[in-house]
């Protein structure tokens, strides 16, 4: 289920800041690429769950670095390009060399 999974992303998003391990993320996107289906298909559920965190973070009582973090991690790992970012609070994200075409960032 993504919510179940948003949850036990969000804690683990919650008590770190990404941002400061980026050699871990390479790591993880490197061992994940060009592996079997089953292993693309938990990317796949990983990456619902932490668009569900970035939408979550709408809300203004939703902790932004846990979307801050989740942003950070697609776009270390993945892309950006054609996200509904709008109204989303992602201050401390790193979007450094992002790719966001057709995104929409608007406040």
């Amino acid at each position: 289920d993504q919510h179940a999974t948003a949850a036990r992303v969000k804690v683990i998003l919650d008590h770190r800041h990404i941002q400061e391990e980026p050699g871990a993320l390479f790591f993880h996107h490197d061992v994940w690429a060009d592996q079997n289906p089953e292993l693309e298909r938990k990317v796949d559920t990983l990456y619902a769950a932490l668009d569900l965190l970035i939408k979550q973070s709408r809300d203004p009582d939703f902790p932004y670095h846990v979307a801050s973090n989740a942003v950070t991690i697609k776009n270390w790992t993945s892309q950006l390009t054609g996200q509904d970012l709008r109204g989303t609070h992602l201050m401390g994200a790193d979007l450094s060399h992002a790719v966001l075409a057709g995104s929409d960032m608007r406040t």
